[in-house]
């Protein structure tokens, strides 16, 4: 019997997901300008209506210095997109962005979860 996965989990990512703009960042073309830097092609733009969710694990915390804890989490993307690489953008529609540092496939739900890291603060 194979596993039942709801049609990927569409009851849950329905209820979910919000509007995201996914930057694949362009790769080296083999070619280089006159300075000898490498020409890369063009980014591909893509927008998709998907989840990205914190797992908060309670038994991980930042203490602060003054006083108090913080929860350590990690973000993921949750999407159906595959092979998109190390350094790809995501964009929620409120201008937040974050960047893949890492992925993991999960074939019997039939997604991609996306490590990401935000982009443009102090982590």
């Amino acid at each position: 019997m194979a596993f039942q996965n709801f049609n990927n989990f569409a009851f849950m990512n329905d209820q979910l997901a919000e509007d995201l703009t996914i930057t694949v960042i362009g790769k080296d073309t083999g070619e280089t300008d006159d300075l000898g830097k490498p020409i890369m092609g063009p980014d591909e733009v893509y927008h998709v209506s998907e989840v990205i969710t914190n797992t908060t694990n309670p038994n991980m915390t930042y203490s602060q210095e003054d006083g108090g804890q913080l929860p350590v989490g990690t973000l993921y993307w949750l999407s159906h997109m595959v092979a998109c690489p190390k350094g790809t953008i995501v964009q929620r529609s409120n201008g937040s962005k974050y960047k893949v540092v890492n992925h993991a496939d999960d074939l019997s739900a039939g997604m991609t979860y996306y490590q990401i890291k935000e982009v443009g603060t102090d982590e």
